[in-house]
């Protein structure tokens, strides 16, 4: 009797370790993303964006995909402000691409082409982020030069992925 009593309490105990393990998986799940996709906004829109911070990533980008979701998009964050060119080698989908200043602000929305080695620059030369869509969509979505991308938000992301202190 002794014994199963004994069993019954580390059955009990290893039930509420394991409950307490996955609450706060589930509640840290809610603060980062799933397959490094983040929800933020953009002007009064929701996109889904991919962050690319390493070399390696900005290098990469889109490259290679068939497609992309509606409503995602990648997001490339630099460390200093500067004038920015982008191009589509190996890229196969149509995209458009914002530039953005350190605030979040829109400057400018251009056309991408793909496999166009032309590159694609910002006009002006404090640009700190760029945000690569779908083609077309931020004509579709009304999301235009001057609006801003919610940064208290993509600030606490870039946080979690350690890119800022």
């Amino acid at each position: 009797m002794l014994l199963n009593m004994k069993r019954f309490w580390i059955i009990i105990t290893f039930l509420q370790v394991l409950i307490f393990a996955l609450v706060s998986c589930s509640k840290q799940a809610n603060t980062t993303s799933t397959n490094n996709v983040y929800e933020l906004t953009l002007g009064n829109k929701t996109i889904f964006a991919e962050i690319a911070i390493s070399e390696h990533q900005k290098a990469k980008g889109l490259m290679f995909r068939k497609s992309m979701p509606e409503n995602n998009a990648m997001i490339f964050v630099f460390d200093t402000p500067k004038e920015m060119s982008f191009w589509m080698k190996n890229t196969e989908i149509p995209l458009d691409i914002a530039f953005l200043t350190k605030d979040g602000e829109i400057t400018e929305i251009k056309k991408m082409y793909p496999h166009n080695l032309n590159p694609v620059k910002s006009a002006r030369s404090d640009i700190l982020y760029c945000i690569e869509t779908n083609a077309g969509w931020f004509e579709k979505n009304n999301v235009n030069v001057g609006e801003k991308l919610d940064m208290q938000t993509f600030y606490k992301i870039l946080k979690i992925r350690k890119a800022i202190k």
